[in-house]
């Protein structure tokens, strides 16, 4: 299936939303080759010996030396929120999700690393095309605002190659899963399990339990209502 309509942009939310990821990505780097656990204002991350680190090029502009009151982990929910409020702005404000409501075509917002997000049609039911590395990817359903076991599938696979957030959102909630932490084996394990289960629901009711039954360490469900 080729995509019809498609935008790429980016406005000030999705630049934010790459800046946090980057400040992210630095954090977890410290972690993995000193053991340290940065500090983060949000703007920039914080160790306590600047001199003793060896950073990538792409890094050392986001570090500073100090501390500041924010743990790095807090990079997670921030990234979140700001894909949160992109979603809304792009796919309900804009009239996406009100479009699939009227015609059940589905629409795809995914942001990109370099803070631009981009916009794709699919088809009846779905879309579908090859995923970039990225932050965040959402997608519109016609009435319900629950993931298929399909949508697991795939929201699984993003995690794995780096994403922090996956979304359904329709005119009138939006569903996310999200990181909150590194991809561990027991999420994925996690969230296989979620797809069988759903793969077996046969009613509303059953695919409601299935959710109030999951449980992960790092990905969370989270469920919003949309303002009409």
């Amino acid at each position: 299936m080729s995509a019809k309509h498609q935008r790429l942009e980016q406005n000030e939310i999705s630049e934010r939303a790459a800046r946090l990821y980057k400040l992210l990505e630095a954090s977890e780097w410290i972690v993995e080759d000193s053991g340290e656990e940065p500090t983060t204002d949000y703007s920039f991350i914080y160790v306590k010996d600047i001199n003793s680190l060896y950073m990538p090029d792409e890094y050392k502009d986001l570090v500073r030396e100090g501390n500041a009151k924010i743990a790095y982990q807090n990079l997670y929910i921030e990234i979140f929120k700001q894909f949160f409020n992109l979603s809304n702005k792009v796919l309900l404000d804009e009239g996406y999700a009100q479009k699939t409501r009227d015609t059940e075509i589905e629409y795809m917002l995914i942001l990109l690393k370099s803070g631009k997000y981009a916009i794709f049609e699919g088809d009846i039911d779905k879309v579908s095309i090859p995923l970039p590395p990225g932050i965040g990817l959402a997608h519109t359903h016609p009435h319900v605002c629950l993931f298929s076991y399909k949508d697991i599938e795939t929201t699984s696979y993003l995690f794995e190659k780096g994403y922090i957030t996956s979304s359904v959102i329709t005119t009138e909630c939006t569903a996310h899963l999200s990181r909150l932490g590194p991809y561990t084996i027991d999420d994925l394990k996690a969230l296989k399990d979620l797809h069988k289960r759903l793969e077996k629901a046969k009613t509303l009711d059953e695919v409601v339990k299935v959710y109030n039954d999951f449980k992960s360490n790092s990905v969370k469900l989270f469920l919003s209502l949309n303002q009409p």
